[in-house]
């Protein structure tokens, strides 16, 4: 999977950095940074998966 692009809504931003201390710009970096990525769940949100 490449990924080109992330969007990132101002709730999921505010999660990230609430529960997981993390900031967006970490959390982009990692995501372009040739992630390994794999399926765990559903999601509680629709839409959203683990």
């Amino acid at each position: 999977m490449q990924i080109d692009f992330i969007v990132c809504p101002d709730d999921i931003e505010e999660k990230l950095a609430r529960k997981h201390q993390v900031k967006l710009r970490e959390a982009r970096q990692a995501m372009l940074n040739n992630p390994r990525i794999r399926f765990v769940e559903k999601g509680y949100t629709e839409g959203e998966d683990v």
